[in-house]
């Protein structure tokens, strides 16, 4: 099992999601290992580019799969299974083909095993976050960072990062509005 990684800038509401979504960490896998980060004096741009560096800190210290969880996500059950496929060169993530590059992947819940490859990959990843320091576009640089790449990808599947609130679904996903909705509500009080 690897490292989840967390994190948020200072705003009181994405520090509150985040405080939750370590508590359903603790609740549902309490045998994860977690590293949650306030980005103080961060933007939320710049948070972009220190969660790329996380994932390359990681892996220098000798963790060989890594995860990420946005703050705005919950984990409703264990995650052995979010793990079991991610080996050496290998990037989990949803994966949209039908989108435009922006939106292939979404970055929110990932994961990614090490290698050579996959640390080149990374690192080519935060040279596009530098270039382009825009919220979302990391989604973007990632893409094109694997797609340059010669790691594989395995689909995360919707179950790991859903936004529909599937009851048996592992971890949701209150995308933007989604958080309005009354059983994320629910669930997320579970946690405060």
């Amino acid at each position: 099992m690897g490292l989840i990684i967390t994190g948020c800038n200072e705003e009181p509401k994405y520090v509150g999601m985040k405080s939750r979504l370590v508590n359903s960490i603790r609740a549902n896998a309490p045998e994860q290992e977690v590293q949650d980060i306030v980005f103080v004096g961060y933007s939320r741009e710049e948070s972009a580019v220190a969660r790329v560096k996380l994932f390359q800190r990681a892996f220098q210290s000798g963790w060989e799969q890594v995860g990420w969880l946005d703050v705005d996500t919950l984990v409703r059950g264990p995650l052995d299974e979010f793990w079991a496929d991610v080996e050496p060169g290998v990037l989990k993530i949803l994966y949209r083909p039908t989108l435009v590059e922006r939106s292939k992947f979404n970055t929110g819940v990932m994961a990614i095993g090490k290698s050579p490859g996959a640390e080149l990959m990374v690192a080519d990843w935060l040279r596009g976050v530098n270039k382009n320091n825009k919220w979302y576009r990391d989604q973007k640089c990632l893409w094109q960072a694997w797609d340059n790449s010669d790691i594989g990808l395995v689909p995360l599947p919707m179950r790991f990062n859903d936004h529909h609130f599937d009851k048996d679904s592992v971890i949701w996903h209150a995308k933007g509005h989604c958080r309005e909705d009354s059983r994320w509500k629910r669930e997320s009080e579970k946690y405060a």
